[in-house]
C-alpha cells in the first residue's frame, strides 16, 4: 500500500485537483448553459483524462437546470463517455 504522507506532508496531488481539470468542469458548465453539446463532450474527455471522477461529472450534469427530456438527452449521449475509467 502506498503511503500518501512523506516527510510529514500530505501528497500534493491527493490535496489539490488538477488546475485543467477544474477549467475543464468550469467550461464544460459554460458549454452546458450554451447547450454547445460537442464542446461539452470534449470538456468532459479532458476533466476524465486530468482526474475528474465519473461521479464528479455526472453530479454536474444532473444539477443543471434541464427539463427532463433535455437531461435524458444529456444523460443518453455522455453516460459512455463519463463512464470510461482511466487507465
Amino acid at each position: 500500500m502506498l503511503s500518501l504522507i512523506s516527510d510529514n506532508r500530505v501528497d500534493q496531488k491527493m490535496t489539490r485537483d488538477h488546475p485543467v481539470k477544474t477549467t475543464a468542469l468550469l467550461c464544460l458548465k459554460e458549454a452546458l448553459a450554451k447547450e454547445n453539446f460537442e464542446e461539452c463532450k470534449d470538456m468532459i474527455q479532458i476533466a476524465h483524462e486530468f482526474g475528474a471522477e465519473p461521479q464528479e461529472i455526472h453530479e454536474l450534469l444532473v444539477s443543471f437546470p434541464f427539463n427532463n427530456s433535455q437531461l435524458a438527452f444529456v444523460q443518453r449521449r455522455f453516460n459512455p463517455i463519463i463512464s470510461r475509467r482511466r487507465l
